[in-house]
């Protein structure tokens, strides 16, 4: 995320925190945030990065929503609940759910017939809190949150604005959307469709559900998130469609190359599109893994200009991603980077209405004062909040 100005100083008037008394933060927020790394459900074992990662995400989400209270009064979310398509009646199947969800949330969020563009921002506008941040191990996941001190939020460990990083969001937004008794905290490893999540891939195939036990309380949900997202980025007519326009037919086998194109069409990554081919019956489960195998990983995570995070990147950006600030003032730019828009402006609309103070400003973006600073003369409020003696 990078700030709407170029370096406008917008430096606070000196001493003003003294010459006014606070209303203290919330306490607690650090227990909170342990205790709710407790409720995540996962598929496998976390491991220590993230598990910490999921520490700072609760946390910020817990900062988020006490914003959000304080300036709107409460959480203002828009949850659609479609009863008509939700029946998971045992004669319809989870694809055919799936179809129907995706196709029903496409026309509520009137999205076009095609690929979507702005899902962070489709998200963020129905008050769902986006967070994306880079994988702390490698390994590309997300995690869906909904408990009564948060509301709704979404985390994607992926390079922000990627192609896998969409399929995590659309992910983590059917938990949100078919869930629903009960809602539960869930941690998301990004499956290749073989079982495993090492390198990410385009989501579970629904041949992985067990026959023996087909309702398997946690493995039934990630498969039909899978699914879901990759109906709701690809939809059905539409690909179809495009593959023809594309010059792809079944009995050409689907070059990779071609696919790839199709696949940068919608801005999705290849295993995505190739497991969507799965769903339609248009190519085997056994050919899908192949070819999945067959592609080179900085295509599999890809960045916004399609390239992988290297392990040294990540190493880099570890502590502007999901750990916070340490012991150095780190760039307001890479302050900027692991916060969402909406929770800077909400903390800056605090600031500003002399809510907060400039150090109870750095705690809720998990800085220090004087980071933080720093990072006011990267932003410009609206003019009417400009302090008069702002300079």
């Amino acid at each position: 995320m990078a700030p709407d100005t170029e370096g406008t100083q917008t430096a606070m008037p000196e001493h003003a925190d003294q010459e006014r008394e606070f209303a203290p933060l919330p306490s607690g927020w650090a227990e909170r945030a342990a205790e709710l790394v407790d409720s995540f459900v996962s598929p496998r074992s976390l491991a220590p990065q993230e598990a910490t990662c999921l520490k700072h995400f609760s946390h910020l989400c817990l900062r988020y929503a006490f914003m959000e209270r304080a300036v709107q009064g409460e959480l203002l979310v828009q949850i659609p609940t479609h009863f008509s398509v939700l029946s998971w009646q045992t004669d319809r199947d989870l694809l055919e759910e799936a179809e129907a969800l995706a196709a029903a949330e496409r026309e509520s969020l009137q999205a076009a017939d095609g690929p979507i563009e702005d899902l962070t921002e489709l998200l963020d506008d129905r008050g769902i809190k986006v967070i994306e941040w880079p994988p702390p191990t490698g390994i590309l996941s997300g995690a869906f949150l909904f408990v009564e001190d948060t509301g709704p939020a979404l985390l994607s460990l992926a390079p922000a604005g990627s192609p896998a990083g969409r399929l995590i969001l659309a992910h983590g937004y059917c938990h949100l959307l078919a869930d629903i008794d009960p809602y539960e905290n869930r941690f998301c490893p990004l499956g290749n469709g073989g079982g495993s999540d090492a390198g990410g891939g385009g989501g579970r195939l629904i041949e992985e559900l067990s026959s023996d036990d087909p309702a398997d309380e946690i493995v039934l949900p990630e498969v039909r998130a899978d699914v879901f997202a990759r109906c709701f980025l690809l939809p059905r007519d539409h690909l179809v469609q495009s593959l023809r326009e594309f010059g792809l037919r079944r009995s050409a086998g689907f070059p990779l190359e071609r696919l790839g194109h199709v696949a940068y069409y919608y801005g999705v990554n290849l295993p995505t599109l190739i497991h969507r081919l799965v769903d339609l019956e248009l190519l085997e489960p056994g050919r899908s893994r192949e070819m999945v195998a067959a592609i080179p990983q900085r295509a599999v995570a890809g960045g916004p200009s399609g390239d992988a995070v290297s392990r040294s990147q990540q190493r880099e950006r570890e502590d502007a991603a999901c750990v916070g600030d340490t012991d150095h003032e780190p760039d307001p730019l890479k302050i900027l980077e692991r916060l969402p828009r909406r929770f800077v402006d909400l903390a800056l609309a605090l600031l500003l209405k002399r809510r907060v103070s400039l150090e109870q400003f750095g705690v809720l973006l998990d800085t220090k004062p004087q980071a933080a600073a720093h990072l006011l003369g990267w932003l410009q409020p609206p003019e009417e909040d400009k302090p008069k003696n702002s300079t």
